[in-house]
């Protein structure tokens, strides 16, 4: 994405809420008791972490790097399914928030809830403090579900449930009255389990499944009338799923550029 230096602030924030929007969710969870979270008696491996257990990630890309870590905070029975709390801190240089998220197993699937309330107040907040007055802020086709199928077996399927696209529109005024117009829209696609193999990272060695898909993330940024920025790039993502803990590694592939999220450790 090409950044205009004027408005740096503006699309940081921006790119940043939608990123984290697929990251945050493939890492929120639910607990794995001895329990059915999905409300049956088939007590099926699912990719769920374990309760009482924390899990730590680091992503790096460019010039970035965050930490976050997961963990179950709660959970209730909701129409015969076991639904899970879970809360997610993410912490860069610049940025500290926790999101927190809903999600359940239910007809051999766990299903991720793609939501990101938290870190969409959090960049109105940055671009109010950089000078900018918000005239209009809607999020866009929330909420969505993430739906993975439980077997650790070569073609078994990820699937997305919910609007054709989720993101974000921002309208604002700058200091010296110009409107900026921010969309910025993610379309995921489906994928499948290419693999099933060992997976080392610096929290261990985890047998995994390797799910890939890609996504499509559309940048469309008008000053006035006139049209800045209209991109549209596709992205590549490799997940390394594990049972009871979920995510293990991510690569995510786009215009040349990797970001590797790893488990780094289970606290």
């Amino acid at each position: 994405m090409t950044r205009s230096n004027s408005y740096p602030s503006l699309f940081r924030s921006a790119t940043l809420i939608v990123a984290l929007a697929g990251l945050l969710t493939a890492c929120k969870k639910d607990k794995n008791k001895t329990d059915d979270p999905g409300g049956g008696n088939n007590k099926e491996e699912s990719y769920i972490p374990e309760n009482n257990k924390k899990y730590v990630y680091e992503l790096t890309g460019g010039d970035e790097t965050m930490n976050m870590t997961t963990w179950v905070a709660g959970s209730k029975d909701s129409a015969g399914l076991k639904v899970y709390y879970v809360a997610t801190k993410a912490v860069s240089e610049d940025i500290e928030v926790t999101s927190n998220s809903s999600t359940f197993v239910t007809n051999g699937k766990t299903v991720y809830g793609m939501n990101i309330p938290e870190f969409w107040y959090k960049a109105i907040a940055d671009l109010i403090a950089n000078g900018y007055t918000v005239e209009e802020s809607t999020m866009i086709g929330y909420p969505a579900y993430r739906l993975y199928e439980n077997p650790m077996e070569v073609g078994r399927k990820l699937t997305f449930q919910g609007e054709a696209e989720q993101g974000l529109k921002l309208k604002l005024k700058t200091e010296d009255g110009q409107t900026l117009e921010l969309t910025q829209t993610v379309k995921y696609y489906g994928g499948e389990v290419k693999a099933v193999e060992d997976i080392t990272v610096p929290a261990g060695k985890f047998k995994c499944t390797k799910f890939v898909n890609e996504y499509d993330t559309r940048i469309v940024l008008k000053l006035g009338q006139t049209v800045m920025t209209d991109e549209t790039h596709r992205t590549q993502e490799t997940t390394y799923m594990a049972h009871k803990i979920g995510p293990v590694k991510t690569v995510s592939v786009s215009e040349g550029e990797t970001t590797t999220t790893q488990l780094k450790a289970i606290q």
